[in-house]
């Protein structure tokens, strides 16, 4: 069960540079005055606007009841695995949604290419390690697999096309990948600013994935993405 203000708490945690220099910005451009109310109101308005976005998708919305796809598993789902760069929220989500599937779970959480301190600070243990180049399953082996807010972690779109071939190669022909992620676009940047920029544009994502089928995409709020790709038979 996740608690009260969870979501929020985690990207303070995660974040807490940015958010205290930050309220040291605010402190001293508004006791400066001036010009320097105008970067004052401008930082108090970032802070606050990607706060209350970030407490809307991930404390307020129904992202982790995992509804979205409960029409969109395969069917037959017997083998499924859940990949991530360090912090697995939901692979016991899943497990405990979908108790038919054989939920499995992987971290492809690469240190010398994921260099930002936050992904250090978020991550867990418990999970296997995986070279997302180079999945350990066999060719067409699984029903479904899923990259949720994780694939922007590999920032080089080499990699990511890495990533999804080696989804592809795994999954069977009717084999469904789902991708959850938030977006370099209008909304996001509103609120987040220039933190919008650590995630990828929708054409940027459509570019990574060659050889699947875009089935479906459904924006789960006004910031995030759920992509339904599907292996062609």
């Amino acid at each position: 069960m996740r608690t009260p203000m969870q979501g929020v708490l985690q990207i303070i945690r995660f974040n807490w540079p940015f958010y205290a220099v930050s309220v040291v910005v605010i402190g001293v451009t508004a006791w400066l005055g001036g010009l320097f109310t105008i970067v004052a109101l401008g930082t108090a308005y970032l802070t606050v606007a990607s706060l209350a976005a970030s407490y809307w998708v991930y404390d307020h919305s129904d992202l982790y009841t995992l509804r979205s796809l409960d029409d969109a598993l395969p069917t037959p789902c017997h083998q499924a695995v859940n990949l991530h760069a360090g912090l697995d929220e939901f692979t016991t989500l899943l497990q405990a949604r979908y108790p038919a599937t054989a939920w499995r779970t992987a971290d492809f959480y690469n240190a010398a290419e994921m260099t930002e301190a936050s992904i250090a600070r978020a991550r867990t243990v418990g999970a296997d390690p995986l070279d997302y180049r180079h999945w350990p399953y066999p060719d067409a082996s699984l029903d479904a697999a899923s990259f949720l807010f994780a694939a922007h972690e590999i920032r080089h779109p080499n990699g990511r096309q890495a990533l999804f071939a080696e989804a592809l190669r795994t999954l069977r022909p009717g084999g469904r990948l789902f991708v959850l992620e938030h977006l370099r676009d209008l909304p996001n940047l509103l609120v987040y600013g220039s933190g919008a920029f650590h995630v990828f544009s929708r054409p940027t994502w459509l570019a990574a994935w060659p050889g699947f089928v875009l089935g479906e995409e459904r924006r789960l709020t006004a910031f995030t993405r759920l992509f339904i790709l599907e292996k062609p038979c």
